[in-house]
């Protein structure tokens, strides 16, 4: 994938980590499973 103009290149790993973190607080808030969270939200 070819960065774009003036794009920091850690901008998309930190992106990354901040889906995670929501993904992980979501899944704690309504006691799920990685698995379980995943077919919950389909």
């Amino acid at each position: 994938m070819k960065k774009a103009k003036n794009q920091p290149e850690s901008e998309p790993a930190e992106l990354a980590s901040l889906v995670g973190e929501r993904i992980r607080k979501i899944r704690k808030e309504e006691g799920l499973s990685l698995e379980l969270f995943a077919l919950s939200h389909q």
